[in-house]
């Protein structure tokens, strides 16, 4: 019925703004020029689609009811090119829910806006302008096409301003689409100056004064400016969670601020209809909150929760290159290489312009200890978006595990120098890697610097007390954090680069396990090794260990404590407790042989040795153990046997120790 309505008689469904530029289309084709009353002079409209309403006039011999059917076709043209590419976006992106709803909105543009106006072109230019993007068309297309909107609606210039900030990293890529912007929007803005003097667009133009806002109804006015910057914000808020490398955060910050000031000036100055002026924000807020989700449960902190939620978020938008990453990262995470390998492995292939494929494959490579082709996925990505931190972090880190500390060193000072001093970690990376290559005056500048930067770094704290020579007892914090960033590659970097020798003596001094207490118990790599295991309780600070030990199905239970608080929370005994290269970060050791005590039979441990009395906290950053200190320490325990042993290597030279068994006195 409202079709036949229309038909029958369009200018009812027309709004003030269409007879607008009805008549100054009729004026432009006729030789009367840009004029409302046929003198004054006005530029008050957008003005590509006062172009088509031109040619349409000249078509049509300035017909009314000819001009209004012309302009319908054109309009519903507009609309199913944009209704088509909307899908196609979102098949891309993943974005299928909030994708109904964009549509929703761009069809509410349609039949709300009036058949004549400028609504759906810009839609569609807007929407054209997404899929240009993210098809990675050449610069100058997608550039051409926001000149192309901005004449559209002239108030889209926030979002043609934030299309290019976002390009700015890539300095060629964003001169080309600025140079394709320029060429398209400078011969309108020529003009309009030359006419008028200046190139502001006089809201009307017929009234000759510039807009002012309207006030009229100051309640609708503030709910629309707090719905506007809501869903600006919620924009916002996803970029500070989603964007990881330091220059986007900043230019994607850029972009939602452009969005809630773009949203705050239509509702000033126009009337408050959401439905025409919100459009593009009740889009940008419903795919970010899709957006935030996904993210959300990505970092949650547990894995295995993480992965079952992103999977069926996968099957809901298999086309979101976000998830897929997320899903991916989850996966390897918890142990599941193969699966994770084949989401990034499709990740680079459907997005080859990204890096995330790259870089998700070269953390699968060097959690398997393929360093060489984990440094070339690393540096595949990093070439693909030089501003992305954590692939030129992976650089650096299989330099240093390939035994080149000073190509590390230079990975790193060029990181610096390109990305500046707010790169996270930069400092703290530098400074650890020089502590441990023993260039310690180095490592102290680099490690103040980030003390400056992070106070509250538990790592950098502990490092600056040992190159200081200070005798302090560990922050759990510190554990879990360094433990944390080791969790990927952790076995392949102990076996292969510090060829430990502790899993296999552990192995040998316990013989038939029995049951057992892994205490600090890592990735279970060293479990693996024990004979005889009836049952298996792992127990470690760091939350990337725990989730990789639970991941291998070896341990009845494992728990993400410290050995003290978890032995205070428990009653369960054990034939048998291991602690392998656990106990080098610790300090004083008196309270862990008292927590243990009737808990389990045997005590199989390793320390690193110190001919210093008692124990000390060595620049390396863990702690040594004067063997007749750890005897003193074991109140209760009778030494069966202390065995000293080269423990792991450590630059040129190995790492000396002691394995010990000991057995409680009384049971």
């Amino acid at each position: 019925m409202s079709v036949v309505a229309v038909l029958a008689n369009p200018g009812l469904f027309m709004v003030d703004d269409a007879w607008f530029y009805l008549q100054i289309g009729r004026n432009i084709a006729s030789g009367a020029g840009s004029t409302f009353d046929g003198t004054t002079p006005t530029n008050g409209y957008h003005p590509l689609w006062m172009g088509f309403v031109t040619s349409i006039a000249g078509l049509t011999g300035g017909g009314r009811d000819a001009m209004l059917y012309l302009t319908l076709v054109v309009q519903v043209a507009l609309a199913a090119w944009t209704v088509a590419l909307l899908p196609r976006i979102a098949a891309r992106e993943g974005f299928a829910y909030p994708s109904f709803v964009a549509t929703a909105v761009v069809l509410t543009q349609l039949t709300d806006k009036g058949w004549v106006s400028e609504g759906m072109l810009t839609s569609a230019l807007h929407v054209t302008v997404l899929w240009s993007w993210v098809r990675g068309d050449r610069p100058w297309r997608t550039g051409v096409l926001l000149g192309l909107l901005f004449l559209a609606r002239l108030d889209t210039l926030f979002f043609v301003v934030a299309v290019g900030l976002f390009t700015l990293p890539d300095v060629r890529r964003a001169a080309i689409l600025a140079a394709g912007t320029a060429i398209t929007a400078l011969p309108w803005l020529g003009w309009t100056f030359a006419t008028t003097g200046h190139l502001v667009p006089v809201s009307g133009a017929i009234k000759s004064v510039f807009p002012v806002p309207d006030f009229s109804d100051p309640l609708e006015k503030l709910g629309w400016i707090g719905v506007a910057t809501a869903l600006g914000s919620l924009a916002g808020l996803v970029v500070a969670l989603r964007a990881t490398y330091p220059r986007k955060r900043r230019l994607l910050g850029a972009l939602s601020l452009g969005a809630v000031a773009h949203a705050l000036y239509v509702v000033l100055f126009t009337a408050p209809r959401w439905s025409t002026f919100v459009a593009y924000y009740w889009i940008t807020g419903t795919l970010a909150s899709g957006l935030l989700l996904g993210e959300l449960l990505a970092t949650s902190g547990d894995v295995h929760a993480a992965v079952d939620p992103l999977a069926k978020a996968l099957a809901l938008q298999p086309g979101s290159l976000r998830i897929r990453n997320n899903l991916a990262h989850a996966l390897r995470s918890t142990g599941d290489l193969d699966r994770a390998e084949v989401l990034f492995v499709a990740l680079e292939r459907d997005a080859p312009r990204e890096p995330l494929g790259a870089y998700g494959l070269g953390t699968l490579a060097a959690a398997r200890g393929d360093l060489r082709h984990a440094g070339a996925c690393y540096t595949r990505a990093a070439r693909l978006a030089p501003d992305m931190v954590e692939a030129r972090l992976g650089e650096a880190d299989v330099a240093e595990r390939l035994g080149d500390p000073e190509a590390a060193v230079a990975l790193l000072t060029r990181t610096l120098a390109d990305l500046g001093p707010e790169v996270p970690g930069i400092h703290r990376r530098l400074g650890l890697l020089h502590a441990a290559h023993g260039r310690r005056a180095l490592a102290s500048g680099m490690l103040a610097e980030a003390a400056r930067r992070d106070p509250d770094d538990a790592l950098v704290t502990h490092m600056r007390h040992a190159l200081a020579g200070d005798t302090v007892e560990p922050d759990p914090a510190y554990v879990a954090a360094l433990f944390d960033a080791f969790a990927d590659g952790y076995d392949a970097h102990l076996e292969g680069v510090l060829e430990t020798r502790v899993p296999e003596l552990v192995a040998r001094a316990v013989g038939d396990a029995g049951t057992v207490l892994d205490l600090g118990c890592g990735t279970g790599s060293a479990l693996a090794r024990l004979s005889g295991v009836t049952r298996a309780t792992g127990v470690d600070l760091s939350p990337a260990m725990v989730a990789r030990a639970r991941a291998t199905g070896s341990y009845s239970d494992v728990h993400c404590l410290g050995i003290e608080d978890f032995l205070r929370v428990t009653d369960a005994t054990w034939d048998v407790a291991v602690a392998g290269d656990v106990l080098v970060y610790l300090g004083s050791l008196e309270g862990v042989f008292g927590a243990l005590r009737g808990r389990v039979a045997r005590l199989v441990i390793t320390t690193e040795d110190t001919e210093a009395p008692g124990w000390e906290l060595a620049p390396t950053g863990r702690y040594r153990h004067h063997p007749d200190y750890v005897r003193a320490a074991a109140v209760g325990w009778r030494v069966i046997s202390a065995t000293h042993e080269p423990l792991r290597r450590e630059g040129a030279g190995w790492v000396e120790g002691t394995v010990w068994v000991l057995e409680e006195t009384e049971r």
